[in-house]
C-alpha cells in the first residue's frame, strides 16, 4: 500500500516536471526559428503594441536569458522586482492632478518573491537584468508545482487517486495552463490559493491564515479564499452538530484567525498607499473599475466585435466565451461536492468580468479548480483522455508560440 500511495504521489510531480522541461523547450524552439516578431492585429489596441524588434522593447521586456518568457504584464513584475513601483523607465498613468507608475496596478507578492529570490544572485555578480528573469521564471515553475501537487490533495478524497492525477495533469495542459510558465503572477497565484483550500480542507485554520494572506498579496481576488474559508468552517460545524461535537475554544480561535486574518491582510493593502495608487492606475490608465453595468456594455461591444470580424478576433472572442462557458459548468457541476472551489473559482472570474472588457479570460479561468476536476472526471476512458490531451496540448502549444512572440494572448 505505501508503494502505491508514493507512486501516486510522485505522478503529479513527474507530470509537472515533463510539463516544465518540454514547454519552456518549445518556447526556445520558437523564438530560434522566428526571428520576426509579428503586427498582432487581433484586437483595435494590439497594432501599436506588437511588431517590436529587440531595440524597441519596453526597457524592462529586454532580458538576456529567457526572453521568451517575458511580455505583456511581465515588464511590470521585474521592474518591480529590480527597481520597485516608481521605476523611471516604465510608463505613467496621468490624470487630472495625479501621475503614478503604471506599476502600481500590479500587486507586491509576486515581485517581492522575485527579488527575494534573486538575493544570492546578485550577491555572486550575476547581472540583476539576468537574475530577474531566471528567478521569476524559477517562481512561476515552483508555483506551477504546489498548484499541481494541491488540486491533487483537493479531488484525491472525492476522486479517488487517478483522477486527481490526471485532473492536475489537465490543468498543466490546459490551453491557457502555458501562462504558468511564464513571467506572470499566475502561477504563484494559483499555488497559494490551491493550497490554501486543501489547508481549508484539512481544518488547518492556522496555516489557511497565512498563505491566503500570501495568496491576497499576489492577486486582489485572493479575498474570496475568505467566503470559501467561511463554506469550509460552515461544513465543519454544521458536520460536528450533527455529530453531537462540539468544536473546542482553540478550534474557534482558529477558525477566526482564518477568516480574519486575509481579510486583514486585504484592507490593510487596500487602504495604504499602494491599494489607493492601485485604484487610480486601474481607473485612469487601463479604465477598469468595479461597475457591471459599464462591463455590460463592453461585453455587448465585445459580441458585436466577435461577430464582425476579422477571422482572428472571431477565433479570439470565441475562445474568450468558451472559457467563460466551461467555467460556469464546472462551477454548477462541482457545487454541491466542492463548495469552496465552486465560491473561490466562481468569484475569481467574476470579479474580472464586472470590472473589464472580456480580455484575458482564458487566463482567469486558471483558478477554477472544478474545470480540471470535471474534465478528469469526464475522460476517464483512455480514449477520451487521450483526445482531450491532444486537443488541449495543441491548443496550449499554438497559444505559448503566440506568446513567445509577444502577440497577444490573454
Amino acid at each position: 500500500m505505501k508503494k502505491a500511495n508514493a507512486r501516486f504521489l510522485t505522478e503529479p510531480f513527474f507530470a509537472w516536471l515533463a510539463w516544465a522541461i518540454f514547454l519552456c523547450a518549445f518556447q526556445s524552439m520558437v523564438v530560434t526559428r522566428i526571428a520576426v516578431r509579428p503586427v498582432d492585429r487581433v484586437l483595435g489596441w494590439t497594432a501599436a503594441e506588437t511588431g517590436k524588434s529587440a531595440g524597441e522593447l519596453k526597457a524592462r521586456l529586454s532580458v538576456p536569458v529567457f526572453a521568451e518568457h517575458v511580455a505583456w504584464d511581465s515588464e511590470f513584475y521585474l521592474s518591480i522586482a529590480m527597481e520597485g513601483y516608481d521605476d523611471p523607465a516604465v510608463r505613467m498613468a496621468i490624470g487630472e492632478s495625479q501621475a503614478f507608475s503604471l506599476n502600481y496596478a500590479f500587486m507586491p507578492g509576486y515581485p517581492a518573491a522575485i527579488r527575494l529570490a534573486m538575493q544570492p544572485l546578485l550577491l555572486i555578480g550575476v547581472d540583476a537584468r539576468a537574475a530577474a528573469a531566471i528567478c521569476a521564471l524559477a517562481v512561476s515553475l515552483a508555483g506551477a508545482l504546489l498548484a499541481t501537487m494541491s488540486l491533487y490533495s483537493l479531488a484525491a478524497p472525492n476522486e479517488g487517486r487517478q483522477t486527481a492525477s490526471r485532473a492536475a495533469w489537465f490543468m498543466l495542459i490546459f490551453p491557457s495552463g502555458f501562462f504558468l510558465a511564464q513571467v506572470y503572477a499566475e502561477a504563484l497565484f494559483l499555488g497559494l490559493a490551491l493550497q490554501s483550500l486543501a489547508l481549508a480542507r484539512k481544518e488547518r485554520w492556522f496555516s489557511f491564515s497565512i498563505v491566503a494572506s500570501l495568496a491576497v498579496l499576489t492577486r486582489a481576488s485572493g479575498v474570496a479564499l475568505v467566503a470559501a474559508c467561511a463554506v469550509a468552517i460552515a461544513r465543519v460545524l454544521i458536520s460536528g452538530k450533527k455529530n453531537s461535537v462540539a468544536p473546542k475554544p482553540a478550534e474557534l480561535l482558529g477558525m477566526t484567525e482564518a477568516l480574519l486574518v486575509p481579510l486583514a491582510v486585504f484592507f490593510m493593502w487596500k487602504l495604504s498607499y499602494l491599494g489607493q495608487r492601485f485604484d487610480y492606475v486601474e481607473r485612469v490608465f487601463f479604465s477598469r473599475a468595479l461597475d457591471p453595468i459599464a462591463s455590460i456594455r463592453t461585453w455587448a461591444q465585445a459580441f458585436q466585435a466577435a461577430l464582425s470580424g476579422p477571422n482572428e478576433r472571431i477565433i479570439y472572442y470565441l475562445v474568450e466565451f468558451a472559457s467563460l462557458a466551461l467555467a460556469l459548468a464546472s462551477t454548477v457541476w462541482g457545487a454541491r461536492k466542492y463548495p469552496e472551489l465552486a465560491i473561490f473559482g466562481l468569484a475569481s472570474v467574476v470579479i474580472p468580468l464586472s470590472s473589464i472588457a472580456p480580455q484575458g479570460l482564458i487566463r482567469y479561468v486558471l483558478s477554477c479548480p472544478l474545470i480540471f476536476i470535471m474534465t478528469a472526471r469526464w475522460a476517464s476512458s483512455k480514449p477520451a483522455e487521450r483526445a482531450y490531451t491532444l486537443f488541449s496540448a495543441l491548443f496550449m502549444a499554438y497559444f505559448a508560440l503566440l506568446f513567445s512572440l509577444d502577440m497577444w494572448v490573454g
